[in-house]
C-alpha cells in the first residue's frame, strides 16, 4: 500500500483489476491466434480485422509481467508463425485474420517491441535472434542509430513520398522509434549482457545524449538521417517517458548514470513548465517549440508515463515532484480510471471529462503504458 493524494492506494490490486484482467485472458483468441483488438467502453467485444505487430507485443509483455505462461506461449508462438517473414527475416507490421500479410513493412518500431515483449517474457535466444536480424539490416553505419523503414526484403528504404507505417516522413528518423529501440535493448541488456547488444545499446543511448535531448530538456521528434532538425513537433507524454528510459538504459549500461538522472530531471522540468495544466491537473498533449500547447486533450500513455517518472523523481529528489506525482495520480484516478466499467479510458477532454463511447482497446491501446507505470509502483502479486 502506498498514499498517493491523500489515499491509501494498493497498485497490486489496481494492476489486477483496472488493467491486467481487463485483456488476459480475456483477448486470448483460439481461433485466429494472437489476442483480440477491440473492445467497446464496457468491454463489448468489437469485430478486429487485421491484426498489429505492436499490439501483440504488448499484450505478451503485459501477459509476461502479470505471470501469465499460457498467454506468452500463445502470444510467443503467434509471433514467428504469423507475423515473422519466413522468406526474408523480421516481423511484418500487419496481418490479416486469414495471415495474409495486410502491411509487409519492416518498421524499426515493430521489431523493438518484439524484442522487448520475447526478452521480457524470457525468450532471450529469440528476442536476440530478432535483434540481430534488425541490427544487421537497419543499422545506419554513417550516422549511427538506425534506419527506420525496410522494404520487405530487408533493404533500407531512406526516400520515397509519404509516410511509414509509424506515420513518419520517409527519409527521417524519429525520436518514438529510437526510444523504444532504447527500451528494447535496454530489456535485453540487463537479461542478456551480449557485446553486441550492450554495443547497441550505447549507440542509441548515445544518439540520445547527443542529438535527439537538446540542452534545455527539449526532445527532437523527427531528424534527418544525420540528425539535424526536420521537425518542432512537442510531444509532452514521450518526453517524460523518456527521461525514464534514459536512466532506465544508463543503469544497466553503468554509464553517466548521475549526469543522466541529471538530463532526466531537466526534461521533466521542462515539460512540467510547458505541458502541465495548472487548472486541472495532468499533462497536455502537444505542442510546438515555443508555442502553447495546441492539444490539450489528456491521453491515458502520456498521464501513465508521467506518473511513472514523477514517483521515481519524487523518490530520488522530494519536492516538488511528490506534489506533482499526487496530482497526477488524482487526475488519474478522477478522470482516467473507469470506475464503473473498469480500465483506464483513452481519452478525456482537458478539464478531465470524458467522452462517451470511447472504445477500451484497439490497435494502439492497451495496457502496457499503464501497466509499466502501475507495477513499478506496486509490483503484481
Amino acid at each position: 500500500m502506498e498514499e498517493l493524494a491523500g489515499s491509501q492506494i494498493d497498485f497490486a490490486e489496481h494492476f489486477r483489476d483496472h488493467i491486467f484482467s481487463r485483456w488476459i485472458p480475456r483477448a486470448i483468441d483460439p481461433v485466429h491466434g494472437g489476442f483480440h483488438q477491440n473492445y467497446s467502453e464496457d468491454w463489448t467485444e468489437l469485430p478486429d480485422r487485421t491484426r498489429s505487430l505492436v499490439y501483440l507485443c504488448r499484450m505478451i509483455w503485459l501477459a509476461a509481467v502479470g505471470g501469465h505462461h499460457e498467454a506468452v506461449e500463445h502470444g510467443c508462438q503467434t509471433l514467428w508463425e504469423q507475423f515473422w517473414d519466413n522468406d526474408y527475416g523480421g516481423f511484418v507490421w500487419e496481418i490479416g485474420l486469414d495471415d495474409t500479410v495486410v502491411e509487409s513493412e519492416k518498421h524499426l518500431y515493430g521489431q523493438a517491441f518484439a524484442v522487448f515483449a520475447l526478452a521480457r517474457a524470457g525468450k532471450l535466444a529469440d528476442a536476440n535472434w530478432a535483434f540481430q536480424w534488425f541490427d544487421l539490416h537497419a543499422r545506419d553505419p554513417l550516422y549511427g542509430g538506425y534506419v527506420e523503414t525496410l522494404w520487405s526484403n530487408g533493404d533500407q528504404k531512406v526516400t520515397g513520398e509519404g509516410t511509414d507505417a509509424l506515420g513518419t516522413p520517409y527519409g527521417l528518423k524519429s525520436m518514438n522509434a529510437h526510444l523504444h529501440l532504447l527500451e528494447a535493448l535496454t530489456e535485453l541488456g540487463h537479461a542478456l549482457p551480449d557485446q553486441r547488444v550492450i554495443g547497441a545499446l550505447n549507440e542509441v543511448f548515445d544518439v540520445f545524449r547527443k542529438w535527439l535531448v537538446f540542452p534545455d530538456g527539449r526532445l527532437l521528434y523527427y531528424a534527418t538521417q544525420d540528425y539535424r532538425s526536420a521537425s518542432e513537433v512537442d510531444s509532452y507524454g514521450h518526453a517524460m517517458e523518456a527521461a525514464f528510459l534514459l536512466v532506465e538504459a544508463a543503469e544497466v549500461l553503468d554509464l553517466a548514470v548521475e549526469e543522466t538522472w541529471a538530463q532526466a530531471k531537466t526534461i521533466v522540468d521542462r515539460t512540467l513548465s510547458v505541458a502541465w495544466d495548472h487548472d486541472h491537473g495532468g499533462l497536455f498533449y502537444e505542442g510546438e517549440f515555443g508555442k502553447p500547447p495546441h492539444n490539450c486533450d489528456k491521453i491515458w500513455w502520456a498521464q501513465a508515463e508521467s506518473f511513472n517518472v514523477l514517483r521515481l523523481m519524487a523518490e530520488r529528489f522530494g519536492s516538488p515532484y511528490t506534489d506533482f506525482c499526487d496530482r497526477q495520480w488524482r487526475f488519474i484516478s478522477d478522470h482516467i480510471i473507469d470506475h464503473e466499467h473498469k480500465g483506464w479510458r483513452p481519452i478525456v477532454l482537458a478539464d478531465g471529462s470524458p467522452i462517451p463511447g470511447s472504445i477500451k482497446s484497439d490497435a494502439w491501446t492497451e495496457g502496457y503504458h499503464q501497466g509499466r507505470a502501475v507495477s513499478l509502483a506496486g509490483p503484481p502479486s
